[in-house]
């Protein structure tokens, strides 16, 4: 396996050092050892990784304070002050409900509003024999059952000449 001598430009070493900080071992591996080299023979780049590493180690040194007693008193009595009565909560729940049967019909009206177009686009008259199967096929999926494609002479009271 022979490897190839990989170059970076100097906006993906500065993406780099935006993204990764300014330790290579983040880098990512691929591009590693170009992004080194470039920093290395760059004075712009190397003041930029420079940049990097007081950053990471201002955030690497930085304490987080746990909130006060005060601040956690206050946010825990929020529903104290700001009750929600109890018909509120119930009517949510029902809007929820309503909700999901809303869009549920629409979906089956969607369905259906579209197997209607589908069904009268078809041609009249002509010989439409290869869309038998895949109309057969759609309605075993839609409804489970065994469903039969005839032509209208097989109806009971057609006749031959009679058009759907």
């Amino acid at each position: 396996m022979t490897s190839e001598k990989k170059t970076l430009g100097s906006q993906r070493v500065e993406q780099l050092l935006e993204r990764y900080g300014a330790d290579p071992r983040r880098f990512p591996e691929a591009e590693r050892d170009a992004a080194i080299e470039q920093i290395a023979h760059n004075a712009e780049l190397a003041e930029l990784s420079n940049d990097a590493e007081r950053l990471d180690h201002l955030l690497s040194t930085s304490v987080t304070r746990p909130p006060s007693a005060e601040l956690m008193r206050r946010v825990a009595e929020v529903p104290l002050r700001h009750p929600r009565p109890a018909e509120a909560m119930t009517a949510q729940a029902g809007m929820g409900m309503l909700s999901m049967i809303r869009a549920a019909l629409a979906g089956l009206t969607a369905t259906a509003f579209g197997v209607w177009i589908g069904i009268a686009s078809l041609p009249i008259g002509e010989d439409t024999s290869y869309q038998d199967d895949a109309v057969e096929e759609f309605a075993n999926l839609m409804f489970a059952d065994d469903y039969a494609i005839t032509d209208n002479a097989e109806l009971p009271g057609a006749s031959a000449g009679d058009k759907p």
